[in-house]
């Protein structure tokens, strides 16, 4: 009998554990009024510009959908490519790589 009640006990903290896992993950990006923002999600990173005075919703959940937004992007938002910039020891100039360009289909 209290054999039973440990595995059920264990097993009820186990799915209440992974439930609040699985809400905690995050799916969109609320981007607040005339703002920016870089997010990197499924090797595609972009750098969001909201250039509106509301809020606008960037959905990353699956590639698709965030392949979608990049491709369609609302008409006060514009997208970057991503870049690490640094100073080189010896240069006397700013360099810049993109990185996580990737590709939507």
């Amino acid at each position: 009998m209290r054999k039973g009640k440990i595995v059920l006990f264990s097993l009820l903290t186990f799915f209440l554990f992974l439930f609040g896992f699985l809400l905690s993950r995050t799916s969109a990006e609320e981007m607040e009024k005339v703002g920016s923002k870089k997010i990197d999600k499924h090797k595609i990173c972009r750098n969001v510009v909201n250039s509106a005075n509301q809020e606008v919703m960037v959905p990353f959940k699956t590639k698709e959908e965030w392949c979608s937004f990049i491709k369609n992007p609302p008409s006060n938002v514009s997208l970057t490519t991503c870049q690490n910039c640094y100073w080189p020891p010896c240069g006397n100039r700013l360099i810049c790589n993109p990185y996580n360009v990737g590709s939507c289909p």
